[in-house]
């Protein structure tokens, strides 16, 4: 019977409203895992996150980039899983999907409503990567 109860739960669970409760749990890696890489420091909760590879034109794809719960957009290295930067702004709810300019470094993310943010680099200094750069966002209606 607690098995029966079980699968139901396990069956029934929707990501996007009901708690995860594995949240704060350390990343185990499963015995079966065929992943041939790993990114980490971005959030999934309650809804899909979608990721993609930078545009071929304008940096060969040498980056996986992908929005975040937190709101934030990360890019991460492809080769070394290494995350690369972090587009921030003031807390906005999550990002759920991004788009990457093929030739201009313009990344856009509509929030979670579909308003548009458009992400250009506004510092010009180099930073340590996986830090926090200051960018221009701008925000449409």
């Amino acid at each position: 019977m607690i098995m029966r109860n079980w699968r139901l739960f396990a069956d029934s669970w929707d990501y996007r409203y009901q708690a995860y409760l594995g949240c704060n749990m350390v990343p185990v890696e499963h015995p079966h895992d065929k992943s041939v890489m790993t990114y980490r420091g971005h959030m999934a909760i309650e809804t899909l996150i979608r990721c993609y590879f930078s545009p071929l034109q304008s940096t060969a794809q040498k980056y996986i980039y992908t929005g975040s719960a937190d709101g934030r957009v990360y890019v991460y290295d492809s080769i070394s899983g290494d995350l690369v930067e972090i587009f921030a702004m003031k807390p906005s709810g999550l990002t759920r999907d991004v788009r990457w300019h093929p030739f201009e470094p313009t990344i856009v993310s509509p929030d979670f409503y579909g308003k548009p943010r458009v992400w250009q680099r506004q510092d010009k200094e180099d930073k340590l990567p996986g830090t926090e750069r200051v960018y221009d966002c701008r925000e449409y209606s």
